[in-house]
């Protein structure tokens, strides 16, 4: 069985990753014993024992919009503060530096998922190593995400949680972004 390590930050289309990669091999999550998909945004825990033999990837979004996707959240609950936006960049920040660090990653940008789907997919099957059976990719309007449910509300948030992401100091984040998707598979 082959085994996947996604590693990621949050709000960088996992479920999307995830779920996709499954439809189009035809892969049951819990029946098949083709591909088992591990994932987290921890990057510790990616890196335990137990994941040594596991082909990693990650995904890179945009710093913007990963970081204000990211606290929305606050912004909807009243809780977004300078203090918090300032944590989270550099939390991203740390995060992304790891990721670079690392030889043994497929980093994989997150605008050809969106862009490109079914040629960075057929690059990630190859990778692993398995077939690609359908030719339809299940949108992301369609993937349940309970963590965070499109309202009014939400988008409001988002609205004041990009207006404080895009007046802060992001010139750390776009270093290390532009050196993430120089890396990230081409296709």
């Amino acid at each position: 069985m082959n085994t996947v390590m996604l590693v990621s930050y949050y709000r960088t289309y996992t479920h999307f990753f995830q779920r996709n990669l499954l439809h189009l091999a035809q892969i049951s999550p819990y029946l098949d014993d083709k591909l088992r998909i591990y994932s987290t945004h921890n990057y510790l825990q990616s890196n335990k024992e137990e994941f040594a033999g596991s082909i990693r990837f990650a995904l890179v979004r945009d710093p913007i919009e990963c970081i204000t996707s990211s606290i929305t959240l606050d912004a909807t609950a009243g809780k977004l503060t300078p203090k918090r936006v300032a944590y989270v960049i550099d939390e991203w920040v740390d995060f992304h530096t790891k990721l670079l660090k690392e030889d043994n990653l497929n980093l994989i940008w997150c605008n050809d998922l969106k862009t490109k789907p079914l040629k960075t997919f057929l690059k990630i099957a190859e990778i692993i190593g398995i077939d690609i059976i359908r030719d339809t990719i299940i949108e992301q309007k369609d993937i349940s995400d309970f963590n965070y449910l499109s309202t009014k509300t939400t988008l409001q948030g988002y609205g004041q949680a990009f207006k404080a992401v895009s007046s802060s100091d992001l010139s750390k984040a776009y270093k290390i972004y532009a050196k993430l998707v120089k890396q990230s598979l081409v296709v």
